[in-house]
């Protein structure tokens, strides 16, 4: 959690709301509902899935519908229990976020708000990319350096973050769309919103992908914000240990 989102939990910690439970795969906001409470996840994992098709994947203790109750506008993202869940719900008209102890709420919950509205949910990511013929290299890689990918917050296209749980059980924290449906776009929008820290991106040099331009872009994007890209296991290997040094 950063540390706005510390405070937040901390202060909501202490007000009467609602305890709820939620088993795995139920919704608890869906999209488009309307929304007055703030919600406190106590003990759990939660994914969101937003209205550009990322899920993104949020563990407790934290707190989410913000935006929602900030700007009385309709939920932006279903948000559905992983596993077993413990919530709390709190009514935003329960709380006075213009005085008293309460008052620097507002301004904590107002920057959580735009933090996540421009997509930062999580800090920095490595983004983990790779055509379908070396996806089982990149799984077989994340393995080797398990340890590292576990303490980092990862962000995957759809089908090689799919590929990378199942062969590793790595927790991938933000998926995007798949390659050619314009994931390879979402993740160049990240490198320059500053978002990524590093690019490991397996590109299979015999095969032509149908969205090869969108490719092309991601590498481009990588150069014009100086972000590490490696393209091939040996490059990933070599910033792996950069990163470590």
């Amino acid at each position: 959690m950063s540390a706005s989102q510390e405070r937040i939990f901390s202060a909501l910690s202490g007000i009467e709301g609602t305890s709820l439970t939620a088993s795995d795969g139920e919704a608890i906001v869906e999209i488009g509902a309307d929304n007055d409470c703030l919600h406190l996840l106590t003990s759990g994992r939660i994914t969101v899935q937003t209205r550009n098709q990322e899920t993104v994947t949020l563990d407790a203790p934290n707190v989410f519908g913000e935006i929602s109750a900030l700007t009385n506008h309709a939920v932006s993202g279903t948000v559905r229990a992983v596993g077993d869940v413990t919530l709390r719900r709190i009514p935003l008209d329960t709380i006075n976020l213009e005085s008293g102890p309460l008052a620097t709420l507002f301004r904590d919950l107002a920057t959580l708000g735009i933090e996540r509205a421009t997509g930062r949910f999580h800090g920095k990511y490595i983004a983990l990319v790779a055509h379908d013929g070396l996806k089982q290299a990149l799984v077989d890689f994340v393995s080797r350096h398990r340890a590292f990918f576990e303490a980092r917050a990862i962000v995957s296209t759809l089908n090689t973050s799919a590929a990378i749980t199942k062969g590793t059980g790595v927790q991938v924290v933000r998926k995007v769309r798949s390659g050619p449906l314009g994931g390879d776009q979402q993740i160049g929008a990240l490198v320059t919103e500053g978002s990524i820290d590093a690019v490991i991106f397996l590109r299979d040099p015999m095969w032509a992908p149908p969205h090869g331009a969108d490719v092309h872009a991601l590498v481009r994007v990588c150069e014009l914000e100086n972000v590490p890209l490696a393209t091939n296991p040996a490059s990933a290997e070599a910033l792996i240990q950069h990163l470590l040094a």
